[in-house]
C-alpha cells in the first residue's frame, strides 16, 4: 500500500527492527539493545496459550538482530517525534495476531499506533489506526475510511514499514 492516509502511536510486534527515525531533518538511529527501549506490558493481555518467553529481549530472527515482543508496548526511549518519518522492519510470527508501530508516545497509557492484523491479511481490516487513551486502544471508535485499510501482511518474513507524520496526518507505506 503506497500513500494510504491514516490519521494520527504501539509496537505490538513479534519482532521489530528499528531502522531510523527522522526528526526535523535529522536521522536518529535507535540501537537494537534493551537499554534504548521502553517495554510496558501492563495494558496488554495474552491467553495462556501464547508464550511470552524472551519478551523484550534481543534475539536473532531470519538472520537479523531483532527485539522480540510477544506482548506489550515497545517504544524508543528518549525520542520525542512530533513530525518526521519512522522507518522500521517488522515480522509477524506464525501465530501472531497483532503487530504495530507506535508514535506520539506520551506514556505507556497514551500514544498513537498503526497496527497490522496478520489473521485479517487481504481484507479491509488488515491495517488499523487507533490512539491509545488511558491504557486502552479505542479502535472501535476509529473505524471506517481513513482509519482502516486492506493489505497483504506476510507471516514469518520481514516487511518494511514507513510512517510519515506531518501534524495530525500520518501516511503509511509498506514495501
Amino acid at each position: 500500500i503506497k500513500g494510504h492516509k491514516l490519521l494520527p502511536n504501539l509496537a505490538l510486534a513479534l519482532f521489530v527492527v528499528a531502522s531510523a527515525i527522522a526528526l526535523a531533518g535529522q536521522e536518529v538511529g535507535v540501537p537494537m539493545t534493551a537499554d534504548h527501549w521502553n517495554l510496558s506490558e501492563r495494558n496488554f493481555k495474552l491467553t495462556q496459550r501464547e508464550p511470552v518467553e524472551h519478551n523484550g529481549e534481543v534475539v536473532e530472527f531470519k538472520g537479523r538482530q531483532a527485539l522480540h515482543l510477544a506482548k506489550g508496548l515497545l517504544y524508543a526511549r528518549d525520542v520525542d517525534l512530533r513530525n518526521g518519518t519512522i522507518d522500521v522492519d517488522v515480522a509477524p510470527g506464525p501465530n501472531g495476531r497483532f503487530l504495530g508501530v507506535a508514535f506520539h508516545v506520551q506514556s505507556d497509557d497514551n500514544y498513537e499506533v498503526i497496527f497490522f492484523r496478520p489473521r485479517s491479511s487481504g481484507t479491509d481490516q488488515a491495517i488499523q489506526y487507533t490512539p491509545g487513551l488511558l491504557g486502552a486502544n479505542v479502535w472501535q471508535i476509529y473505524t471506517g475510511p481513513g482509519y482502516i485499510t486492506q493489505a497483504t501482511i506476510p507471516r514469518g518474513q520481514w516487511m518494511h514499514v514507513r510512517i510519515v507524520i506531518a501534524g495530525p496526518v500520518a501516511k503509511l507505506y509498506l514495501d
